[in-house]
């Protein structure tokens, strides 16, 4: 039953993603492969990988996409496909950052269907955001749950996969904090001295000649309007309890979530466990740094659905964090109850976003979707031209 949820997502994963590109991967994908192909300097194709796009500088990504290119035309049902297998990494990950022992698949049977629907349905059928959405949340509590761990070679791990959650997308950069802190409270200064140049480093070169995206808001917008974000803040974490996108609800999901993760806080929660406590942690930042990017498009915003997997995320680790703290949750009912709870929510979920993904299916096999229609026509003319990509494969 663990594995059900999984394989129902992936079905429909594979049912009705399309060989296409869609907004970003117009340019994160066909026109960076076209740049690339054109540059002949390995220091120039070593800057283009590294390079940024909008806010973030998500070479990870592009890794993929060259290495989905070496084997033929570039895929983009694949990359797709690729992106959202970093949620069954991700799975692995919070499993294992539980302290539970006994019956501890049964104890966490609820979380697999809390993860696999369809809320981020736009991410799960767009390539580019697949792949940073998923794959950074894979990397950054991978790189947490090493961070966590006594041994050198957990901490050489640890900072390997910082590097790449921080280089899928820009909040990946918080792991390096989060890092900091866990060494800190473990008194590893030795492996704390170690980590610090690698963070300040790699932050440094992250901001060098950084651009600030000229259609994004800012964070003047946000301290011009605290009071709309604070509200953004709350919405987008409440935002997956909210169905029908109604404020209200998603504003007092918000908050409840928020004095839970005070309460945890105050009760000092990390020292029962320390990577649980530290991945509500970087997602808490993260919601903060998303707000204040953000909020000046307003708080409706909030409800984008490639945003959600944040969201889904923080209430998933929430309930780890529950049962782990009160051992009476721990009886069958309760559970039963729980996973009762966690399949209606899988299946209302099914049945609120089914129509979305079908018009999403139709309307790439039949348009161009993106903002600028001559660019993109001019991307895909140029990736089509050097082989990059083929129309023939539409509607694969």
């Amino acid at each position: 039953m663990f594995s059900l949820p999984v394989v129902v997502f992936f079905v429909f994963v594979l049912k009705y993603s399309v060989n296409v590109p869609f907004w970003d991967d117009f340019d994160a994908v066909l026109g960076f492969l076209t740049k690339y192909s054109n540059f002949t300097s390995l220091s120039d194709k070593l800057w283009l990988i590294l390079s940024q796009h909008t806010e973030h500088r998500f070479a990870l990504n592009r890794l993929i996409v060259l290495a989905g290119y070496s084997l033929g035309v570039v895929n983009f049902s694949a990359l797709i496909f690729i992106g959202n297998l970093a949620l069954v990494g991700l799975l692995f990950v919070v499993y294992k950052s539980s302290i539970l022992k006994e019956n501890k698949t049964f104890l966490l049977l609820p979380i697999p269907f809390l993860i696999f629907q369809p809320q981020y349905h736009e991410s799960m059928y767009w390539a580019t955001a697949a792949m940073c959405n998923f794959f950074i949340l894979f990397f950054s509590l991978l790189a947490i749950l090493f961070f966590s761990r006594p041994k050198k070679i957990y901490l050489l791990l640890g900072v390997l996969f910082a590097l790449f959650a921080t280089f899928t997308m820009g909040n990946g950069m918080f792991v390096f904090i989060i890092g900091a802190l866990i060494l800190l409270y473990q008194k590893r200064y030795f492996d704390f001295v170690f980590l610090a140049p690698i963070a300040f480093l790699t932050i440094l070169f992250y901001f060098q000649g950084y651009i600030q995206a000229a259609d994004h808001p800012g964070v003047l917008a946000a301290l011009k309007n605290p009071f709309q974000t604070l509200q953004y803040f709350f919405v987008l974490i409440g935002a997956p309890v909210a169905f029908l996108k109604i404020q209200p609800v998603a504003l007092i999901s918000g908050v409840l979530a928020t004095l839970y993760f005070g309460y945890l806080t105050f009760t000092k929660f990390f020292k029962k466990n320390i990577v649980v406590y530290s991945s509500l942690l970087f997602l808490f930042i993260t919601a903060l740094s998303m707000s204040f990017a953000r909020s000046g498009f307003g708080i409706e915003q909030a409800f984008a659905s490639k945003y959600s997997v944040f969201s889904i995320l923080f209430y998933v680790l929430s309930y780890i964090s529950l049962i782990e703290n009160f051992p009476k949750l721990r009886g069958v009912k309760y559970i039963v109850g729980f996973v009762l709870l966690a399949v209606c929510f899988n299946g209302l979920s099914y049945f609120v976003n089914i129509d979305s993904i079908k018009s999403h299916n139709l309307s790439v096999q039949n348009e161009l979707l993106y903002p600028d229609i001559n660019r993109a026509k001019n991307v895909l003319e140029n990736a089509v031209e050097k082989g990059i990509y083929t129309l023939s494969s539409v509607g694969d």
